[in-house]
Formats: C-alpha cells, sequence, structure tokens
C-alpha cells in the first residue's frame, strides 16, 4: 500500500553529510509532464529541510559541486524533495530493502528516475545494483561526479556523465573515453550529428511530443549516441 520508502539511509559518499534515498511511486507512478509515469528516488539530507540545505549550502552532500547548484537548478525543492522530507519526519514512510521496492515496480514495467533530486553518486552503487536488478527495468540518470578520482565507472551502467559548459565533453573524455552523456547547451546548433541527438521530448515549437517513460534514450546502458538538450529544455 505504500507508494513511497526509504531504501538506503547513510553517509553520502561526497563528503560524509547524514543522507537519505527515498523512491515514490511505487503504487501510483509519477504523473511529471516531462518523465511521464515512472517511479522517482529523491536523494535528501535526512538531517535538514532541502530548502535550508539548499540556503545554508549543505545540499554540497547531494549534489557535490555540480554548476547548477548556484544557479536556478531545474528541481523545485519546495515540492518533491520537501514533502518527502516532511512524510520521513512524521514517520509516514517505511523502510524497504531495495530488492523488495525493485519487485513492487517490476510487474509495472515503469523505469525509475535514479537521481530526481539529489546526485546518484552519493548513494552507494550495491543500492542501484539491487533496485534495478529486482525492478528488470530501465532508469534515466546522470551524475556530475565523474571527474572525483574515487567514482566508480560501474554507475555508468544505470547513470549518462552529466556535461555542460564548465565539465565539458573533452574533460569527460579524458578520463571515460567511451561513456554516453547527456549534455546541457545554450542552442542546439553545436549538436555533432555524429555522436549526438537533441532530446525528443519537445518539438521546435517547443511543445512535449515525448515522455521519458516512452523515450528511454537516457538509459545509461542503452547503446545509442548521446543526448543534448537546451538549457530549460
Amino acid at each position: 500500500k505504500d507508494n513511497n520508502a526509504i531504501i538506503w539511509q547513510g553517509e553520502s559518499l561526497i563528503d560524509g553529510g547524514p543522507t537519505v534515498a527515498i523512491i515514490s511511486g511505487l503504487t501510483s507512478p509519477s504523473k511529471n509532464g516531462k518523465t511521464g509515469p515512472m517511479a522517482q528516488v529523491d536523494i535528501i539530507r535526512s538531517d535538514v529541510h532541502p530548502y535550508e540545505a539548499v540556503k545554508l549550502g549543505l545540499d554540497h552532500s547531494i549534489c557535490g559541486d555540480c554548476p547548477f547548484r548556484d544557479k536556478p537548478c531545474y528541481v523545485n525543492v519546495a515540492f518533491g524533495p520537501a514533502m518527502k522530507y516532511k512524510a520521513m519526519l512524521n514517520g509516514n514512510i517505511p523502510v524497504m530493502t531495495p530488492e523488495q521496492a525493485g519487485a513492487m515496480l517490476k510487474p509495472k514495467g515503469i523505469g525509475c528516475r535514479t537521481g530526481a533530486y539529489g546526485d546518484p553518486f552519493v548513494v552507494p552503487l550495491e543500492i542501484w545494483q539491487r533496485l534495478h536488478q529486482a525492478a528488470d527495468t530501465f532508469s534515466t540518470s546522470y551524475s556530475h561526479q565523474w571527474q572525483r578520482p574515487d567514482f566508480d565507472p560501474g554507475l555508468f551502467e544505470y547513470s549518462m556523465a552529466s556535461v555542460d559548459p564548465y565539465n565539458t565533453v573533452e574533460q569527460l573524455r579524458a578520463l571515460h573515453p567511451t561513456v554516453r552523456y547527456y549534455r546541457v547547451t545554450k542552442t542546439y546548433d553545436d549538436i555533432d550529428p555524429s555522436t549526438e541527438v537533441r532530446c525528443p521530448s519537445k518539438n521546435d515549437a517547443g511543445e512535449r511530443v515525448l515522455q521519458c517513460a516512452d523515450c528511454k534514450l537516457c538509459n545509461g546502458s542503452v547503446k545509442a549516441k548521446n543526448v543534448v538538450i537546451v538549457e530549460n529544455g
């Protein structure tokens, strides 16, 4: 009956801050207009409200040095992350193993947005392995932490490398020559058609034409071109 569950609690792999990973959509998939019906995992500080974490800079535990922390992040922490934090404080979110949560997703055949808020690197890789093996479905996920010396490339099975004007493709290729990436850009004019494809979620008129639940291009292990999206796209 539970739509949400805590699937991991521990110290952030970025800076050791107290952190929790909460999955939603176990019984009622997300109605997010961009992703469509998918499960969502938010990674938040377990000791402070997400808004306060951003205000105090404690969101470093879950976002690391992501360049968009100091810019308008696409996630409004006052909604999903804040609601999950409040529910957790009130004791309304049960603890499940990743296998239990994955088993609830499997018969539904829906994907999982791993890191709807927060970077998936924060959570030990084995948690994602256990969740996705039990769910037997695809993920959409991005990590900015691929420049860290302790980054585990095994995460690329589930997550794409996130690149942007500050963490470039050239820097990524020097460290991880073959992995797929998700690139944020100012304009689609700079796409390299031999290796990149425009995110197909919107048409030229800016209308939503495809949801992540149906697209599935951002599953890290998919054999496909790299995905490019304009800022706020």
